[in-house]
Formats: structure tokens, C-alpha cells, sequence
């Protein structure tokens, strides 16, 4: 696990200076404490900010193969590196070192591009091909590793994080108004956009290949997409026995490591399944980490002490307070763009407390995307069957909208029972279309609508091969809020803190047996996972097999009444966010006697109010 940049300049004559790599090297080197190196060659050059997990010793980067024709530096870490080694031994290859890095590093310059199919991992990498002058940057096939790039005529810049771009001072800081509405809309911006135009994120399963002969060309090339296909032939039963073997296999191969790996345990389905796999030889020395609030409906922190009790861990707990999101500043700096997950500032904190005791943990993030966790998809399926004709809905639910006052909770589900049948889920929104027309300042606000998000997602899901509607939102939700919100929040928190989070439920070939799964399967009995439930049962406590999902966001509802007023109205007042958000609206929302009840109307704009600060005193 680490972080990388690099720069491609594409006029021969133009050397990369090592000197600009290392101003890129020095903004993440937290991705990196270990080690750090510069690789430079003429108009390409390299830097690597390394955590060591495997091979200590000769595994560093950027790594040289022994004919001294391609140069590799990559993020991540490969789970069947062992299983692709003795492939690669068998037909001659010599290794020089027992890391993951010199395999993918071999099996690519064999394979090329068809190499990236063969993987099981999570990895952003970048590969020069000396002799060939081409450069391959790709990224894993659900983005669980970040990589952003920016192009202009005179070349490349490519990091694992924004900062890294930006210190080079070579792009604008001119903000993309489609990423701006994504962020109000959703809480997170979409892949590949960034917040500014000019820097984009290679996306899931993409990669980018330049030649420097003909630099012209840069796009993303798709190698894999996340299809949802049902499967009628295998059973119910046949499925929760191969859920569970290929869950325990998954597990088995996230547990490589020359370092001690920990483990998160929320107290959660997800995370307890996970460690419930762990080998108990292994479970007996595992340290397992949890974060709990005080306030009731919020805190798992017991359930996950039962849990770490019948799994036989070193359990060790923190438990957080309302000041904890006061440190705002620490949170919009991790992410360098808005970003609104509340639940951003419990991962930071699990994963500091995991880092005084490990390098790498497991967490059980993935679950509800692959097994239809979340409560919307309950919520979407009883909406698809209120039988009213769009061409009557749409009149009545829009009028209705209308008239119901702001704080109604009717008027947001009037808005999206309003819209056409196939088009409800697009319309669960954190900023809907009715609020917008009052959120933004006038003069943005053309910019804004001639830019919606929405549609973005429409046109993944229109161009979806998954093969019914459910498996399309499914599909959807892996290539959006899995990758740009779940995934990206537990990357910057936990590298933040220099520490590696592996995914075991977020794997090919658990993913394989996921999306194969009926819908009947996942959501019964007015409960998500039902199958990953059934299977799991007898590896969990009573409680967690019963337990109501609760999700892992902060209690900022209930944090906002108590006395925060002038934190929000130092925020909320601020200058800079009263040029892109109305003046109106903030001060109908700091009027509201009860901000509590607004919090995930507020904690979005804080958050960007903090960002453009950061932004303009940079």
C-alpha cells in the first residue's frame, strides 16, 4: 500500500525534474511513511511514497524489471500474486524479489493489457515501457484504489490523490458545475469527474494507455464492467454454500501480509462475517477495532464487543463525541474536494486507533451493494408497485409537491412519485431539483441545471447489460456511491492515518457469486442481505443476526441541537459560500429553531464552505 505520481511531458526535448516529482512526493507522503524514490527518464518521471506490507526488504519502487526495459510503481496489493508467480516460473521467468509488485511488473510485460483480467486485487499502477516508449496507467475493476489525472498539450500528471496534481500549479482552479450539482445531489462527486474541470479520475475498471511516439491520443479504455445477471438454476441452498466457501477463500487471500493485519468490527453484519472467517489461529492474536457513540440508535460498539467475545479478539474501542466534527478543516483536506459522508469522520478516527496497533486491517465494506443491503432498495421496490399511470402521477405528485411547505415529509416523496416508474431511484436525492432552484445563487444557477447529475446516472443505467431493473440500480450503485463514496471515504481516512484497508467482500470471484444472486434472495421478508444473513448465521452472535442495520454515520442530527450554533454560523455566513449557495437560503435554514432536523441539508454545505476556504487560502 502506498501512493504514486508521475509526470509524461510529451515534447522529447522537455525533462521532467526531479524536483517536480518530489513537490508532488511531498503532499502524500502519509500515503507512504517507509520510504520514498524518484525514477526519472528524460520526459518521464516517477515517485513512490511507500507502506511496507510485503517483501520489507526488496520490495520497494519505483521497481526496475531485470532487463532494465520497463519501470512499474503501483498502489495496492495482488491477492493471487503467488498463484500468477508459479504460472510465470513455469514458463521461465526469474524473480528477483518476492513481492507482488515484480510479478504484476512480469506478468504485464507478457500479457499486456489482457494481464488486468487476471488480477485479484485492488491496485492503481503505472507501467513504462522504455523500449516502446508507451505508458499504461489503470486502475482496479472497482476503484478501490483512487486515480486522478490531468492532460493538457504539453502533457500528463497522474497521483492517488488531487493534492498531488494541484501542487504543480499547472491547472486551473476552475470549478466543473456537473461535479458541483453530483456533490449536492448525492454527497459525493462522480467518476471521472473531479471538482475541477481540468482534473479527472480514471474510472473503475479503465485504464489509459499513452504512446509517446503520438502522444495526440489519451482516453479511457474500459477493461471490465460490474454486470448484475440472475441465476435461476442453482438453489438457495447451493448459493449460501458457495457465498460461504468463496467468502472464506476471499478472507483467506486478504490475510496476506509480512506485517500483523487487524481487523474493523462494527458490530455490523458485514464486518462480523469477516472476522467470523478469519482461521481462529489467526482470530486468537487478531486485534479488531470498533468506534461508539453515546447516543442510543447510532452505537454498535456493544454488539461489536459480543462479537470480538465469541471470535476471541483483542477488542479495542473509542468512543466519539460531538466535538469530533468540529475539526472540519482535517476532514476537507483528506478528500481535496467536497465531500459529505458524514460518516468520513468515523472511519478517520477507527482508522487512527487502528494504526497505533497495525499496518493493515480487513473491513466489510461491499455488502450491502452485493447483497442488497441498503434500506432504499425495500423502499424502491414498494414504490414500483403503486399502480397510478405516469400520465396521472405526474400532474397530481407535482402539484402536490409544490404546495406541501419545506419541512413536510411528504413533499420530498410527492417529488419522486412524480417522476416515471424507471426513473424513481435517480430521484433519491440529498439536494432535490425543487430545492436546488432555492439552494444556488442565481448566477450559477443555468450552469447548474444545464448540468445534472441525474442524467449521468440515467445513462449509466440506460447503457447497463445487467439483465433486470434491480441488477441495473445494483450495477449502478458499485459504479457510483461504492466507488465515489464508500470506497473513496475509507481510502483518504485510512491512508490519512498511513494505514492499508483490505476488502475482502469486494472481490472478483465473491462478486461473481453476488451478482448471480435473484433478487427473491437478497431482499425477503422486508430484509436486505437476506442470504448473506442465513448463510452467515451461525458464525454470529444473536444480536447481529437480528440486528436492524444502522449504518456507520455520525449523529449529526443530534449533534446539531446541542450548542454548535457558532460553529454552523461561521461556516454558513462565510462570503465565499454565499457566491455559489443563496444568502436566502442559509438564512432560512440558521432561522430553523431546529437544526438538528436539518443536518443532512447542513453538514453538505459545511463542508464546502470549509473547502472553498481551504481553496482560496491556498
Amino acid at each position: 500500500m502506498c501512493g504514486f505520481v508521475g509526470q509524461v511531458n510529451f515534447n522529447q526535448g522537455d525533462v521532467v525534474s526531479e524536483q517536480s516529482i518530489q513537490t508532488m512526493l511531498n503532499t502524500i507522503k502519509h500515503r507512504g511513511p517507509d520510504e520514498s524514490k524518484i525514477y526519472v527518464n528524460k520526459q518521464v518521471g516517477l515517485g513512490f511514497a511507500r507502506l511496507s506490507i510485503i517483501d520489507l526488504v526488496d520490495g520497494s519502487q519505483p521497481m526496475l524489471d531485470q532487463s532494465q526495459n520497463f519501470v512499474i510503481t503501483f498502489n495496492g496489493e495482488i491477492y493471487n500474486y503467488q498463484q500468477l508467480k508459479g504460472d510465470l516460473t513455469a514458463q521461465g521467468v526469474a524473480f528477483k524479489t518476492k513481492s507482488d509488485t515484480e510479478v504484476l511488473l512480469e506478468l504485464f510485460k507478457k500479457e499486456g493489457v489482457r494481464s488486468l483480467s487476471k488480477l485479484k486485487g485492488m491496485f492503481a499502477f503505472c507501467i513504462y515501457d522504455i523500449r516502446n516508449q508507451k505508458i499504461t496507467i489503470a486502475r482496479d475493476h472497482f476503484g478501490i484504489k483512487p486515480m486522478y489525472f490531468y492532460k493538457d498539450s504539453k502533457g500528463l500528471a497522474f497521483a492517488s490523490e488531487l493534492k498531488a496534481i494541484l501542487a504543480l500549479n499547472r491547472t486551473s482552479r476552475d470549478i466543473d458545475f456537473q461535479a458541483l450539482d453530483s456533490y449536492f445531489s448525492y454527497g459525493y462527486i462522480m467518476s471521472p469527474n473531479t471538482i475541477y474541470k481540468d482534473v479527472k479520475k480514471i474510472n473503475p475498471g479503465h485504464y489509459l494507455q499513452i504512446d509517446l511516439n503520438d502522444p495526440t491520443n489519451v482516453s479511457q479504455q474500459k477493461y471490465w464492467t460490474p454486470t448484475f445477471v440472475e441465476d435461476h438454476k442453482t438453489s438457495y441452498s447451493e448459493f449460501k454454500s458457495i457465498i460461504k466457501d468463496t467468502l472464506s477463500e476471499s478472507v483467506r487471500a486478504h490475510l496476506i501480509s509480512d506485517v500483523p493485519v487487524g481487523a474493523f468490527l462494527s458490530g455490523g453484519l458485514d464486518s462480523s462475517s469477516v472476522v467470523s472467517l478469519i482461521p481462529p489461529d489467526i482470530r486468537s492474536s487478531l486485534k479488531t477495532f470498533t468506534i461508539g457513540f453515546s447516543e442510543s440508535g447510532y452505537n454498535e460498539s456493544e454488539f461489536a464487543r459480543e462479537s470480538s467475545l465469541k471470535y476471541g479478539t483483542q477488542h479495542y474501542e473509542l468512543k466519539l463525541k460531538a466535538e469530533s466534527a468540529l475539526e472540519i478543516e482535517k476532514f476537507v483536506s483528506m478528500y481535496d474536494e467536497p465531500f459529505a459522508d458524514s460518516s468520513a469522520v468515523p472511519t478517520y478516527f477507527v482508522s487512527k486507533l487502528a494504526a497505533e496497533h497495525v499496518k493493515v486491517v480487513l473491513s466489510g465494506d461491499g455488502g450491502d451493494e452485493l447483497f442488497g443491503g441498503y434500506e432504499y432498495y425495500k423502499r424502491l421496490m414498494w414504490m414500483r408497485k403503486i399502480p397510478f399511470p405516469y400520465l396521472l402521477r405526474h400532474p397530481l405528485f407535482t402539484m402536490l409537491a409544490n404546495w406541501l411547505p419545506e419541512e413536510y415529509p411528504g413533499k420530498r416523496f410527492s417529488y419522486t412519485l412524480a417522476q416515471k416508474r424507471q426513473e424513481y431511484f435517480f430521484y433519491f436525492m440529498q439536494t432535490w431539483d425543487l430545492e436546488k432552484k432555492k439552494l444556488f445563487h442565481k448566477d450559477i444557477q443555468s450552469d447548474i441545471f444545464e448540468n445534472q447529475s441525474v442524467n449521468q446516472k440515467i445513462n449509466i443505467f440506460n447503457n447497463s447489460a445487467s439483465d433486470t431493473y434491480f441488477s441495473k440500480i445494483f450495477e449502478l450503485d458499485v459504479l457510483t456511491y461504492m466507488t465515489d463514496d464508500i470506497l473513496t471515504k475509507v481510502d483518504r481516512a485510512s491512508m490519512a492515518n498511513s494505514l492499508e484497508v483490505r476488502v475482502p467482500i469486494i472481490d472478483k470471484d465473491v462478486f461473481k457469486v453476488a451478482s448471480s444472486v435473484p433478487l427473491k434472495y437478497k431482499i425477503k421478508d422486508k430484509k436486505g442481505k437476506y442470504i448473506l444473513r442465513e448463510t452467515m448465521q451461525d458464525n454470529l452472535t444473536e444480536n447481529v443476526f437480528l440486528g436492524k442495520k444502522r449504518g456507520f454515520a455520525i449523529p449529526v442530527n443530534k449533534w446539531f441541537k446541542s450548542d454548535f450554533n457558532e460553529f454552523l454560523g461561521d461556516h454558513l455566513n462565510s462570503a465565499l459560500l454565499k457566491e455559489y449557495i443563496s444568502a436566502d437560503y442559509i438564512d432560512s435554514l440558521l432561522n430553523k429553531k431546529d437544526m438538528g432536523s436539518l443536518s443532512t441539508r447542513i453538514w453538505p454545505l459545511i463542508m464546502f464552505s470549509s473547502w472553498l476556504k481551504q481553496i482560496h487560502n491556498a
